[in-house]
């Protein structure tokens, strides 16, 4: 017997439409994680980014959230190498923005 199908009401993690469900308690983590960033202007271009992004028009609530996609994906990269944050590579994530990074570079 199979796990429980994407779309079931059996699959905790998955939407009705297969796809993977946010976890609520890594969200609010992610999103105060970039809150403070923000208000420490540390590291600043995360700052830089999100006033950026407002004059460019985005709603705050799409700036914080691509914020944490960007700091999402440089934690991804640190855990899968095993190696500390790399800002130089976290700062390219930020300049790219509103163009989400990718989990390749």
């Amino acid at each position: 017997m199979h796990g429980p199908t994407p779309g079931r009401s059996g699959n905790r993690g998955h939407d009705e439409g297969g796809r993977i469900k946010p976890n609520p308690h890594l969200h609010r983590t992610v999103m105060e994680i970039v809150d403070n960033q923000i208000r420490g202007n540390e590291p600043p271009e995360t700052r830089q980014t999100y006033e950026r992004l407002l004059a460019e028009g985005l709603a705050e609530p799409e700036v914080r959230r691509l914020l944490g996609v960007a700091l999402v994906t440089e934690i991804f990269h640190m855990m899968k190498n095993r190696e500390v944050f790399n800002r130089r590579r976290f700062v390219g994530y930020l300049n790219r923005l509103p163009q989400e990074p990718s989990d390749g570079k």
